[in-house]
């Protein structure tokens, strides 16, 4: 028995998940997809915790 088998990583950052969206099925045509994973930016995660940081400090006073 004699063949090859490949795995490779690929990681894609948009800010625009439609055109990501897009990206991606136009890769599918060729690649076989194994998963897909996302992930906040960490200054969207930044922000949020900021806010809600804030939100607990007026609550607590």
């Amino acid at each position: 028995m004699s063949g090859w088998r490949v795995r490779q990583s690929l990681r894609l950052e948009c800010r625009d998940a439609a055109l990501l969206g897009s990206l991606l099925g136009e890769l599918q045509r060729d690649l076989s997809l194994e998963s897909i994973a996302y992930q906040v930016s960490q200054e969207r995660m930044r922000e949020v915790e900021d806010s809600l940081v804030a939100t607990a400090l007026k609550a607590f006073q």
